[in-house]
């Protein structure tokens, strides 16, 4: 995977415990179960990458006429992919400090934690012109980012007679930066798209923000009327209302640079593939019988302030070509703005511009238009599950035996409009972390049931 000479990589660690509670001026207390104090320090490596990204290697197939007057097509070779020999390890140094504490005799548990995560050499699949010819970009060392923030967690345990419970809630507040970019820390573009409309980079990575920002326009409300096209930096001057590209229906977008047009400078950044909260909240409760017990366990799970570039919103939204949502008119803007439109539905609140089957305004370019809340909460897993007593199975020759049901992400509760809110990455970038967060219409985590009988001898 990587050269000789950056084939070896050192990672240490020491972490350093004190056990307070257990010191004499807190031995003889009854409140304070557990108290404990915790530093740590250490490196690891990243080689999560493609095993053949160091190396450049030709393609056939590639023919070139050659020679004078008549010519020749010569067998040719090229390369679609250029490698880099002096890739190396990806590495990220921590810092954490901890407490753990635990009262009434081990009934109430906390637990919290500080980190800072600096991550050097970043292994990035860095863009190249389109003019290079190149099918992948190439893949190198680029700039450093910092993870760092808390983690903390608090769970009750209770036991009523037959009855018995703890219940539990986790949290991690993250906050990632860029800091270093290499040489003249220019920006990295990221997540390629070529889907009609959206030719486009769709991510910006720069210094001082969230690695793999989601970029491009703002869009503005819809324009509904000529006067407000006139008005606006889309309008073309000297051309009839006619002849205008953008018109009554269209997307109006922000002239953020104030130079009266609409251009590539108008492109900011639209949110971060990055939740700031992660959270989780495991259930579990436990009923005695005579016969046995009924144990029902839950755990959910969820995460807040992360935005997800929803690519399939083009397809589905769009009157291009192939399937479209049930309810695309609907949804869609409509006027009565031309005489063959005098019967058409009026609906002038819509949020998605009007139906055009060439979008030659480009309304469908990459904006803030497909930047969609990540946030959700999902009950990932429910279980149900009876363990019989051992004198009720002795007979059968068994020491235990449970039977039990489980079902997987039953539950999701979001405002996302993709088909899930966890999303994944198409084959390729699994390694790149500026295509995060962009739903290409990945396939959903699957609804699961499973059944179990379990039992020993």
């Amino acid at each position: 995977m990587f050269s000789k000479d950056n084939r070896w990589g050192t990672f240490p660690s020491v972490s350093l415990g004190w056990k307070f509670s257990s010191e004499s001026f807190l031995r003889d207390q009854t409140w304070l179960s557990l108290g404990k104090l915790r530093l740590g320090w250490g490196k690891l490596g990243n080689n999560r990458i493609d095993e053949l990204s160091r190396y450049t290697y030709l393609v056939s197939q590639y023919n070139y006429p050659y020679g004078q007057g008549t010519h020749v097509l010569q067998p040719g070779f090229t390369s679609l992919t250029i490698g880099n020999d002096n890739i190396k390890w990806e590495k990220t140094e921590t810092y954490n400090v901890g407490l753990d504490l635990a009262f009434l005799n081990n009934r109430l548990l906390f637990g919290f934690e500080y980190f800072d995560k600096k991550t050097t050499d970043m292994l990035l699949a860095v863009p190249t012109v389109l003019s290079a010819g190149l099918e992948t970009d190439p893949m190198t060392n680029a700039g450093a980012v910092r993870n760092y923030g808390i983690e903390t967690n608090l769970t009750y345990r209770q036991t009523l007679g037959r009855f018995s419970f703890d219940v539990g809630f986790n949290l991690s507040w993250i906050k990632n930066k860029v800091t270093s970019l290499g040489t003249g820390n220019e920006p990295i573009y990221g997540a390629y798209l070529n889907e009609g409309s959206i030719v486009d980079y769709v991510t910006k990575t720069a210094v001082g923000l969230p690695i793999g920002s989601f970029y491009g326009y703002v869009t503005d409300g819809i324009f509904q009327t000529y006067d407000e096209v006139r008005a606006s930096a889309q309008y073309e001057p000297g051309k009839m209302d006619s002849e205008q590209t953008t018109r009554v229906g269209d997307f109006r977008f922000k002239d953020l640079n104030g130079d009266g047009r609409i251009t590539a400078e108008d492109r900011t950044y639209l949110g971060s593939p990055l939740p700031d909260f992660v959270f989780g909240v495991p259930l579990n409760f436990k009923y005695n019988f005579k016969s046995g017990d009924l144990e029902l366990s839950m755990f959910f799970q969820g995460q807040t302030g992360n935005k997800i570039y929803n690519v399939m919103d083009y397809y589905l939204y769009n009157a291009a070509e192939g399937n479209v949502y049930a309810d695309i008119r609907s949804k869609h803007w409509s006027g009565q703005v031309a005489e063959n439109r005098a019967y058409f539905p009026l609906n002038t609140t819509a949020e998605i511009p009007d139906l055009d089957a060439n979008d030659a305004p480009r309304n469908f370019r990459s904006s803030n238009f497909f930047v969609k809340d990540g946030s959700y909460l999902r009950l990932k897993e429910l279980r149900l599950a009876y363990s019989f007593d051992q004198s009720l199975i002795k007979r059968l020759g068994l020491k235990s035996l449970t039977i039990s049901a489980t079902a997987y992400n039953l539950l999701t509760f979001t405002k996302y409009d993709g088909f899930d809110p966890e999303v994944g990455k198409v084959d390729g970038t699994e390694g790149n972390n500026l295509s995060m967060g962009v739903d290409h219409g990945n396939y959903p985590q699957a609804r699961s049931f499973t059944f179990g009988l379990q039992f020993g001898f």
